[in-house]
């Protein structure tokens, strides 16, 4: 199947997808990125009204919906947070992934038209983080004309405008965010140094300060998961109080970053730039020297004891979460908590045991990786066996609660339940050390370690007591 038939002059264009949508109608829409310039696209089912064209789009659908069932095997994403990835990526219609193979799809008739616009932007050098983010925009409908697929330039509305400000990323942050002790860097005033697709969608994750030599690690926000973001700075925040760096190898909370002038909200945080970063999970292999894999092993052991010893959960324990540096030290990464299923089970997700449990099988990882991991891509082991496939699937993730668990972990904190280790506090950490409770009966928190709230003594008994979050709200 191909459109090349169709449009004979036209080439599928290098690109960066920032965002994807299909609705229940079956209509898509995304928007692409190349020389800074985006592509905004909409395929409504309706204007593909043809026995070939049309087909080709219903049968990319059914292809998608298919993976999406999981009738067909789906593509490999990893979520390091951390750059591991160089250079661009050419999709073509012949990828594997449904989902690419439809994008691909859209983007076809916009080949020479993505060469014209974009080619001005191609020389402009080094961009701020700020422009980067708001480089011109074009808005096309795909349309059938003299029986080829045609992309016919919109003259956008304020709801087309809306869907490409929507992937600005910016979150609220409540106050014991803002105060903590670490430098605001404004967007324009970062340069971008080198962009990643991992993890998904394509964005810049290392910048530099301009006009000096600082570079760092971006960390961006998910607007649609506030959480992890506030679990993270906190944690390092805390890590960073308790001089734990000292101890561990942790990227250190370097600054928050933020639009304009807006210090209410934020749009990512720096981190310690790590020196050629490689994810740990690369590493369980057998062809890697066994000595490095030992000490490896130590070392994750150590630093999650370290961790424990200071009421600090790390949260999503697995190899992934641990970078090996150029000189072959390990830094441990990604404090925002949930869990990677195959590595955590989910009834001790953010707890010590979870963390005991996770690291427990990447030791065992290193130490053989040929009998414990498994490449799910050939849904065979490396050598070893089915019992240690069912231990090691690197590819199922979840990082959202879902609101059963959430509210039975609320039932827990109001005393209607027994949870082991239940979790606590801005910081989602186990119920530990001097503590204080909110008194807004509403308050998902329920209990806040002083350090975590700003508090070096217990308020007066008779006077009420909110934490940062309800004493906004």
């Amino acid at each position: 199947m191909s459109s090349e038939e169709n449009v004979p002059s036209q080439h599928a264009p290098q690109f960066h997808i920032l965002s994807f949508f299909r609705d229940e109608d079956d209509n898509c829409a995304l928007t692409a990125v190349q020389n800074n310039v985006r592509f905004h696209v909409i395929a409504e089912i309706e204007k593909l009204d043809h026995a070939i064209i049309g087909g080709e789009y219903v049968e990319l659908l059914e292809h998608l919906k298919r993976q999406e069932d999981g009738a067909e095997a789906s593509s490999v994403t990893t979520d390091s947070g951390v750059d591991v990835t160089n250079g661009k990526q050419e999709f073509t219609q012949t990828d594997e992934d449904a989902e690419t193979a439809l994008q691909s799809w859209m983007l076809q008739p916009l080949g020479s038209i993505i060469d014209e616009y974009a080619s001005a932007s191609a020389n402009e050098g080094q961009q701020t983080l700020k422009k980067w983010y708001t480089g011109p925009v074009y808005y096309f409908n795909l349309e059938v004309e003299n029986d080829s697929l045609q992309a016919i330039e919109l003259e956008p509305d304020d709801e087309l405008k809306q869907r490409v400000d929507e992937l600005l990323p910016q979150i609220s942050i409540p106050k014991y965010v803002r105060d903590i002790d670490v430098p605001i860097f404004c967007a324009e005033d970062l340069l971008v140094l080198d962009c990643s697709h991992s993890p998904p969608p394509y964005h810049p994750s290392r910048v530099q300060v301009n006009g000096t030599d600082e570079v760092f690690f971006l960390k961006l926000v998910d607007n649609s998961q506030p959480q992890p973001t506030k679990r993270e700075l906190s944690l390092l925040n805390r890590i960073a109080q308790r001089g734990l760096h000292k101890h561990i190898r942790c990227p250190k909370l370097e600054g928050l970053v933020i639009w304009d002038n807006d210090h209410s909200k934020i749009m990512g945080f720096l981190q310690t730039d790590i020196p050629d970063p490689t994810p740990l999970t690369l590493k369980l292999d057998a062809t890697v020297p066994q000595e490095l894999r030992d000490r490896w092993a130590a070392e994750s052991e150590r630093m999650k004891n370290v961790l424990h010893e200071h009421n600090i959960v790390w949260g999503d324990a697995k190899a992934d979460n641990f970078m090996v540096d150029k000189n072959d030290d390990l830094w441990i990464i990604d404090f925002g908590g949930s869990y990677t299923e195959g590595w955590v089970d989910a009834g001790i997700k953010e707890t010590a045991k979870g963390d005991d449990m996770g690291v427990e099988k990447i030791a065992n990882a290193l130490h053989d990786p040929v009998a414990n991991t498994w490449d799910p891509d050939t849904a065979k082991s490396f050598g070893g066996s089915q019992r240690a496939s069912e231990q090691l699937n690197f590819n199922k993730k979840r990082k959202a609660e879902d609101s059963e668990e959430h509210q039975a972990r609320k039932r827990h904190r109001s005393g209607e339940g027994a949870a082991e280790e239940d979790v606590y506090c801005v910081c989602e950490t186990v119920g530990s050390g001097r503590m204080i409770a909110c008194d807004e009966e509403t308050c998902e928190g329920a209990w806040f370690h002083f350090e975590c709230v700003g508090l070096t003594a217990p308020p007066p008994e008779d006077q009420p007591w909110y934490c940062p979050e309800c004493r906004i709200a």
